[in-house]
């Protein structure tokens, strides 16, 4: 299934006028699919579509017919959409004291826990 980015779309613009647009061009489509709006900000849309598409023929057609064409007042810009990368791990191994001390693979730099407590770290900070 080949997938369509189309981008630069008005704020205003709803899905089903969006799908209205592409039936006055004829265009054959397997889905639609319009990201909700961000959140606190009015509009209908957040400026991008995805249109998928079961045949080369029809996505080439959709292709030509949307690129440089006028909705709302805006030219639309077409490409073919990509997956996204995978995203990053949240997780730093530096921060994990048993990691740090047990894994000689992992880079050991000094932490505040390394150190003995002294002075004012041994006084009782609840008996003030």
């Amino acid at each position: 299934m080949l997938t369509l980015f189309v981008c630069n779309l008005h704020s205003k613009v709803t899905e089903s006028t969006f799908e209205h647009f592409l039936q006055q061009g004829g265009l054959r489509y397997a889905r639609l699919r319009m990201p909700d709006p961000a959140p606190g900000f009015d509009s209908n849309n957040r400026g991008y579509v995805f249109i998928s598409f079961e045949t080369r023929e029809d996505y080439d057609a959709a292709q030509r017919y949307l690129e440089g064409r006028e909705l709302a007042g805006k030219l639309l810009r077409t490409s073919k959409a990509h997956d996204r990368p995978p995203r990053p791990v949240k997780y730093d191994a530096m921060r994990d004291v048993e990691t740090r001390h047990t894994n000689p693979t992992v880079q050991v730099a000094p932490d505040y826990r390394d150190y003995p407590p002294t002075g004012a770290d041994m006084r009782d900070k609840g008996a003030r």
